[in-house]
């Protein structure tokens, strides 16, 4: 005879006890509250390694929630580099995989890359947090394939339209798309050959992000027929005024020769936190 548990002051058999556990809902939780609570950067990856933190990176915790908006298909990113975007991507896909399994796929600029993120970033992700272990099949996985319970993450280069095509896929997440090639005679825009993957989906979700290069590029060709466009703001130090920093409102003493910035208007806790490791002197008047 199976051996019992207690639960709750009543002792029930293994076999209702596993059921349970499987038709228990998955956490009530965004992609951002996801995140704080289960990511872990690594080191080889982060230069900040350890739990996710959305206080570090404020201004992706807006992006990351439009996943949990059922008025939201499409999530376009504009952004400098280096400010968390990928990893923003990557967050979302931990979420997929334990709050919502389904089929995904990711895009890179070239295959290589997207083998190099497998190896480096997303399997050592996923073997890093206790509960994405547990659901990584890493037996079944390979470099451009990686299984997860109930569900896939196909990764594919832009530069290989087979990579792109015959899964259907309710996750497209596509990642510094302004250095994928454009359509050709032969092949069409990889961009559009992603999305179509996407069909059977009524639920589907689609991330871009992109630093931007001209404006006939992919990103900002998808900005631009974008329903709603969003901007960061934040309180200026002076006024309290929400503001958007620009590269004109940015002044440089030349009275002292470390050239320091006396006024500034902030745009996000990068600046902020420069601002204020280098003790410079902002309180002047708006």
């Amino acid at each position: 005879m199976r051996g019992k548990r207690k639960n709750s002051g009543y002792e029930w058999p293994d076999y209702i006890s596993d059921a349970l556990k499987v038709l228990t809902p998955p956490e009530k939780l965004t992609v951002s509250e996801w995140a704080e609570k289960y990511r872990i950067l690594d080191s080889k990856s982060s230069a900040r390694p350890g739990p996710w933190r959305n206080h570090v990176t404020p201004y992706l915790k807006e992006i990351m929630d439009e996943f949990n908006s059922i008025e939201t298909e499409e999530i376009i990113f504009i952004k400098p580099t280096q400010v968390g975007g990928t990893e923003a991507l990557n967050n979302a896909l931990g979420y997929v995989v334990m709050q919502d399994p389904s089929p995904v796929m990711i895009v890179y600029p070239t295959e290589p890359l997207a083998e190099h993120v497998s190896e480096n970033r997303l399997q050592p992700m996923l073997k890093l947090q206790p509960e994405l272990k547990k659901r990584f099949n890493e037996l079944r996985t390979s470099k451009l394939e990686i299984q997860c319970e109930d569900m896939f993450i196909a990764l594919a280069g832009s530069n290989s339209p087979s990579g792109l095509s015959s899964r259907p896929v309710k996750y497209v997440l596509l990642d510094e798309v302004d250095k994928y090639p454009g359509a050709s005679k032969k092949e069409a825009d990889p961009i559009k050959l992603a999305k179509e993957r996407t069909k059977t989906f009524p639920d589907r979700k689609i991330f871009l992000a992109s630093t931007p290069t001209l404006r006939t590029g992919h990103i900002w060709k998808a900005k631009e027929n974008a329903d709603i466009e969003k901007h960061y703001f934040v309180p200026c130090p002076h006024c309290g005024d929400y503001i958007e920093l620009k590269l004109q409102q940015i002044k440089w003493s030349q009275d002292d020769k470390f050239h320091m910035l006396i006024r500034l208007k902030l745009q996000n806790t990068f600046v902020k936190n420069v601002v204020e490791s280098l003790k410079i002197d902002i309180n002047q008047p708006c």
